[in-house]
């Protein structure tokens, strides 16, 4: 059922992909009434601005599992940098699991840690999980 679900969901978004692109073309070759800025505008859509970062791991887990969870907390931590003033939040999905809810509805995870990325409005641009690595978690944030 999974698969079936990641496969409609890859064809959802390349039908609106698709639907997005010829919307984009036809109004690009509106009139000349159309100043230059305004088809440009229209070409590249805007990506939401990262809002605040929600770290999610566990509170209970085997060593091995725990060294995966440190070793992406550095890697958030490193990625952020002195002064970066993005929040970050970090939640134990076992035992804190009403504030996990709310991300783990939006996009399931297999594996933590998990980083998500949210715009102001709560919603995820981004999600990794598993093993992170400072150059991932900074790719991102962007």
């Amino acid at each position: 059922m999974l698969r079936c679900s990641n496969y409609m969901l890859v064809v959802v978004v390349v039908a609106l992909g698709a639907a997005v692109g010829c919307n984009q073309k036809a109004e690009a070759a509106g009139g000349p009434e159309q100043s230059q800025p305004a088809q440009s505008a229209n070409a590249a859509p805007k990506k939401s601005a990262v809002a605040r970062l929600v770290f999610l791991d566990k509170a209970e887990a085997c060593e091995c599992t725990q060294k995966t969870i440190n070793k992406g907390w550095t890697a958030l931590q490193a990625a952020l940098g002195s002064g970066n003033p993005l929040p970050v939040d970090r939640i134990h999905v076992d035992t804190q699991g009403d504030q996990a809810a709310p991300l783990l509805a939006q996009r399931k995870i297999v594996a933590v840690p998990a980083l998500y990325v949210l715009d102001a409005n709560g919603n995820v641009l981004e999600m990794l999980q598993g093993e992170l690595e400072e150059a991932e978690v900074r790719r991102a944030m962007r």
